[in-house]
């Protein structure tokens, strides 16, 4: 994509005694393309996207295109000024995005999952008799599956089991007390908040948090083998999908969401749920 300036084509009049005028070409000129401000660029673009025969004409697709598609598209511009030549540049590019990703798309979708929301927290539940809340652990030795586990400030529930040590207590550590989360919950089974990575398998996040910024964030701890793991992978496709579906909904328009798999080393290794970002490179819908 280009944004370079106007070339403006020059030619000299010539006038000879008893002869008709004539026009020879001399050195072009460039000159500044007309500058077109930054709102409406994004006006002509969203137009454009919303134009498309392949772009479906609902509500949920103007709220995405205009909100998130085009504001990311002129983010990843390398000029700062928008003229005349960058946007008719910009239009070829994007036409050519959207086109490509469609044809894509329609070749690999079989089945579009649809969007439920569930209310949080969820109604908790009793412990069985003769079972008691634990107060928090420091060794792999002492921690017991499902045992409950108290003290948690920022949960949304003081007290919480999990399944694995390293990759959901000790991340559950983490987010309780990084300056940069303001709440997490920890998600059960029976929370039924799950996403479907294939026609038929789904997955369960193991937690939900939002952090100072506003943005929700799905999140999963993992296991080492888990960065090659094609499962583990594809529920991250999955996942990463989901978060840039949410922002087309009506239920999820004014919030924020992003997904994070959190691996074992990189969970012992952080400090801080920036740390953990920074190591984990999650993707989220915000600008």
């Amino acid at each position: 994509m280009t944004s370079a300036g106007d070339v403006l084509l020059r030619k000299e009049i010539i006038a000879v005694l008893g002869k008709k005028l004539r026009a020879e070409d001399r050195e072009s000129a460039e000159v500044d393309s007309v500058h077109v401000d930054n709102d409406d660029a994004k006006n002509a673009l969203v137009k454009l996207v919303l134009n498309m025969s392949l772009v479906p004409k609902t509500e949920q697709t103007a709220r995405y295109v205009a909100t998130f598609l085009v504001p990311k598209f002129m983010q990843s511009v390398m000029f700062s000024a928008w003229t005349v030549k960058s946007l008719d540049s910009a239009h070829t590019e994007l036409l050519k995005l959207i086109q490509n990703y469609t044809v894509e798309t329609l070749r690999s979708t079989r089945e579009m999952p649809s969007i439920h929301p569930k209310p949080m927290p969820s109604n908790g539940y009793t412990l069985p008799l003769g079972q008691k809340v634990h107060d928090q652990i420091e060794k792999r030795e002492q921690f017991v599956r499902g045992q409950v586990y108290g003290g948690w400030f920022k949960s949304l529930f003081a007290e919480e089991s999990f399944d694995s040590f390293t990759g959901e207590y000790q991340l559950a550590r983490l987010l309780n007390t990084s300056p940069g989360i303001v709440w997490w919950h920890r998600l059960h089974p029976q929370n039924q908040a799950f996403v479907f990575y294939n026609a038929k398998d789904r997955y369960f996040p193991d937690f939900v948090a939002m952090d100072v910024n506003g943005v929700h964030w799905i999140i999963e701890g993992k296991s080492e083998r888990g960065r090659d793991d094609a499962q583990v992978q594809a529920k991250r496709k999955a996942a990463e999908a989901l978060v840039r579906r949410l922002v087309a909904e009506d239920v999820y328009a004014d919030q924020l969401w992003g997904y994070l798999i959190a691996y074992e080393q990189d969970t012992a290794r952080a400090d801080s749920w920036e740390d953990l970002k920074a190591f984990a490179s999650p993707v989220n819908n915000a600008l």
